[in-house]
This record gives structure tokens, C-alpha cells and sequence, in this order.
């Protein structure tokens, strides 16, 4: 046999294999996924727009009390735990609306208002973490309220689905994250958890800039 006939036979199969899977096959299992989320997502809708709409009231009975939080937070010397943006639910959601709101640097206790001052939408505003369906949930407000003397401490195994101003904002998928940009001492930092997974912050290993 040809040994150019013989080279093509071998290294032929292999390579149009993989441009198979990569061109055609892969594509259609995607597409395949995504089709069945969007109708998972038609089908959870009610539920969504429900536990949404609890979230959100949730919020207002927490607004005071946040306020209050950053006060302190945000008067102490060195300025304490502050946070500045927050989201729960898809980890590709939870990462695309973070860095579509960014961060800010350490809200002002003058300046101070019902929620921290990250310029993020809370539960069922503008943005993309308040469409429904989106699968990603903000979550800034709640988080603040459980600060307590500078620290946020959560033991595993609690999900983070039944806490107060939160909610399941991806039903269709079973692992969800939680996604924490804070200030402490005047530094940021960054936090990322699965969700039932121990939470503590501050910790110097979360610093953006070591």
C-alpha cells in the first residue's frame, strides 16, 4: 500500500472525529441544553415570580435595620464590614451580573440609605439578576443584615434558598453559588461559595489585592 495512503487512513479517522464533535455534535448538545432550560424555566415561572415577590418583601421589613448596620459599619475606625455587591443562584448568572454592576468603593455613613450603596438592583428591579428566569438573584441587602460586629458568619449546611430576602432563583438547576464583593478596612475583597457551604468573611485570603 502507498505509504501517503496508509498515513491518510490512519490520521483521517481521528481528526475528522474531532471536528465532528467539536462542529457539529457539541454545538447540538447545546442547544439541546439550553432548549431544556428555557422550558424548565417557562414551567417554573410562578413559582420564580413568588419566591421573587417574597424576597422583595422581606427586603422592606429589612431596610431599617440594614441601615442602621452600615452606619456602624461604615463610622467604626477602621471602617468595618461592608457589603458591596452580592449574588445567589446560577454560577454563570451570579458571574455575569457581577460583572456587569461592578463594585464601588466603601459606602459613607452620610450617605447611607436603605441598602448598601453598591448601586446594585435588589430582588425584582432593573437589571438582568431581576428578570425572572434569569437564574441569579441580588442579594446585597439580606447579606448586610447579618452582619454583626464586622463579620458574617454562616455554618454549613444551611441553604442559602430559606434565609430571609432570598429565594431559589434557578429551581432547574440543583448546585447554586453565592458570589460576595465586600469592604473591610477600607479593602476589598472577594468570596464565592456553593450554596450550603460555611461562610465566614472577612478573611485575608478573599482580598482582591494581596
Amino acid at each position: 500500500m502507498n505509504r501517503k495512503v496508509l498515513l491518510v487512513s490512519i490520521i483521517l479517522p481521528p481528526v475528522v472525529g474531532a471536528l465532528t464533535h467539536k462542529l457539529l455534535l457539541k454545538p447540538q448538545a447545546r442547544r439541546r441544553k439550553e432548549k431544556k432550560e428555557a422550558e424548565l424555566r417557562r414551567r417554573y415561572n410562578d413559582e420564580l415570580q413568588a419566591g421573587r415577590d417574597k424576597a422583595a418583601g422581606e427586603i422592606k421589613l429589612l431596610e431599617a435595620a440594614v441601615a442602621r448596620s452600615l452606619e456602624r459599619e461604615c463610622s467604626s475606625d477602621p471602617p468595618g464590614l461592608v457589603i458591596e455587591a452580592a449574588f445567589f443562584g446560577d454560577a454563570e448568572a451570579i458571574t455575569r451580573a457581577a460583572a456587569r454592576v461592578g463594585t464601588q468603593p466603601p459606602s459613607q455613613p452620610e450617605t447611607s440609605t436603605s441598602a448598601p450603596s453598591s448601586g446594585t438592583p435588589g430582588p425584582g428591579e432593573n437589571g438582568m439578576e431581576g428578570e425572572l428566569g434569569s437564574g441569579c438573584l441580588e442579594v446585597c441587602t439580606a447579606l448586610q443584615f447579618l452582619v454583626e460586629d464586622s463579620k458574617l458568619d454562616l455554618p454549613e449546611g444551611i441553604s442559602f434558598v430559606g434565609m430571609m430576602g432570598f429565594c431559589d432563583p434557578c429551581p432547574w438547576r440543583e448546585e447554586k453559588e453565592l458570589l460576595i464583593h465586600y469592604t473591610f478596612a477600607d479593602q476589598a475583597y472577594k468570596a464565592r461559595v456553593k450554596d450550603c457551604e460555611a461562610l465566614r468573611i472577612p478573611q485575608r485570603s478573599h482580598a482582591t489585592h494581596h
